[in-house]
């Protein structure tokens, strides 16, 4: 009898896996185990700018239909914070996320990022962590606790972020490396990663910088492929507490007296897109809403 229903139980998960939109079998290159995913304090990933003109740039095989990362809910990774309303192909499908490497297109999760990063050397690319002189791009995945995308009458702002709660502590500990990577180095106690974005751009003609909305905004909570294949959503379609995507590059930006070479700096994640994966039910039993009770007086 116990054999039958390990045997029924493995069968449901097969299912499961398969209906499942996967990242593809090529964008698993260099995934590492989970049990060696401890960031080093040496660990650095640094993002490329986004560059629309350039499709090679986007993950080249993360299809919404081709075969995948098998993860079943028995090889995901055991310390992920997993909301009480996310179900488990969800937190199967999320882990691929999380374990993501893909050298060929300078894709890294944050735990992922080659060891031997090192800012750009030519100087346009001075300000980028690069890997093989090529800027890198890092996949932060967590819970939405803050945006900053437009004011309450729904205008766009000069600058935009997004924080995010790690899904696991270990990421949030190799955001947290990246970001001591300052100039002089420093120590951060931080309760949230944020990626930011100045969104002002100087146009012919005008006397000072236009203000541009953030327009890198996907739902990937049926699939995940190239942008062009995803469909766009707006600021306010992100909600506190879905689980999203953050795409990044990592930058330096100068400190201190010295404005003409790099003496100071310090590090932040420069913001490219975000994907929404899930997104969280309004009513999702990890807090009650709170309804006042009716009264009887008269007035």
């Amino acid at each position: 009898m116990n054999s039958s229903r390990t045997t029924r139980k493995s069968t449901a998960l097969n299912e499961r896996a398969a209906k499942r939109p996967r990242l593809s079998e090529d964008n698993t290159e260099d995934l590492a185990d989970p049990s060696s995913e401890t960031p080093s304090t040496e660990t650095v990933g640094s993002p490329s700018p986004r560059d629309e003109s350039h499709p090679e740039n986007e993950p080249t095989s993360a299809s919404m239909t081709s075969p995948a990362i098998i993860n079943t809910i028995d090889n995901v990774p055991s310390d992920i914070r997993k909301p009480s309303w996310m179900t488990e192909d969800t937190l199967a499908r999320i882990a691929d996320f999380i374990k993501f490497a893909e050298p060929s297109t300078n894709r890294f999760a944050i735990s992922k990022v080659p060891v031997l990063s090192t800012w750009g050397r030519a100087p346009d690319l001075a300000r980028y962590l690069c890997a093989n002189d090529k800027p890198l791009t890092v996949w932060l995945v967590g819970t939405v606790e803050s945006k900053w995308f437009q004011n309450m009458s729904g205008e766009p702002q000069e600058s935009v972020n997004i924080g995010i709660q790690c899904l696991r502590q270990a990421d949030h500990d190799a955001a947290v490396n990246v970001l001591c990577r300052s100039q002089p180095a420093k120590t951060l106690q931080l309760s949230r990663i944020y990626a930011r974005r100045r969104m002002t751009e100087w146009v012919a003609g005008e006397l000072k910088p236009q203000v541009k909305p953030f327009e890198h905004i996907y739902d990937a909570t049926n699939g995940f492929g190239r942008k062009s294949t995803l469909p766009t959503k707006y600021p306010v379609d992100i909600a506190i507490g879905d689980i999203v995507l953050v795409e990044a590059a990592i930058t330096r930006y100068k400190t201190g007296d010295v404005k003409y070479r790099w003496e100071a700096w310090n590090v932040s994640f420069e913001l490219q897109s975000v994907c929404i994966l899930a997104h969280r039910p309004k009513h999702d039993g990890d807090g009650a809403v709170f309804v006042p009770e009716e009264s009887d007086v008269r007035l």
